[in-house]
């Protein structure tokens, strides 16, 4: 990158460089593979060993991504069930270009996105919420700071009138409540 970066806007060429190169790198089909495959990979790695040290766990299991993780995270598990709904005749059913998403070990139960563009990746890709959806037994949570300027709202890709109702706004913890 550094060979290839132009000498002019120093700082927001370097703050495009170091934050916004993974995003390239992942809508490229080689680098996006890859890092499918890492992330399964690893869910399934961290999955194992936490079932090897709680053989009794029988609570929840949860996926908490970030940013361009809850992306990936989302394509991930977009991908896993038989129950999702993948139309040849469909274009908006499928990623940007075709992957092979490696399966995960384990369905998780939730899955949490902080601050994630995948609604705005969705309609980049001409996709469809309710065509590209996660499995039904996936409870997803879309959680986001009004302020950040790469976090969207899913809900009005699902239903229009949700263009009308301002987000839930989550209280942040005082003093007065600490119970951590």
């Amino acid at each position: 990158m550094k060979a290839i970066t132009l000498p002019t806007c120093t700082l927001m060429r370097q703050t495009c460089n170091e934050i916004l190169a993974d995003v390239l790198f992942y809508f490229t089909s080689f680098h996006g593979q890859t890092l499918v495959n890492l992330i399964t990979q690893e869910f399934n790695k961290q999955y194992q060993e936490f079932v090897v040290q709680h053989p009794n766990f029988k609570g929840k299991v949860a996926i908490v991504g970030h940013s361009l993780g809850g992306v990936i995270s989302y394509d991930i598990l977009a991908n896993q069930g038989s129950e999702q709904v993948q139309i040849p005749e469909f274009p908006q059913s499928t990623t940007h270009f075709p992957l092979v998403y490696p399966k995960l070990d384990f369905v998780p139960d939730l899955f949490f996105v902080l601050g994630s563009p995948i609604a705005a990746v969705m309609v980049m890709r001409g996709q469809d919420v309710k065509q590209y959806r996660l499995p039904k037994e996936i409870r997803f949570f879309n959680i986001f700071s009004l302020y950040d300027p790469l976090a969207y709202r899913l809900e009005p890709l699902l239903n229009k009138r949700y263009t009308e109702i301002s987000p839930v706004l989550l209280k942040r913890p005082s003093q007065a409540h600490t119970a951590f």
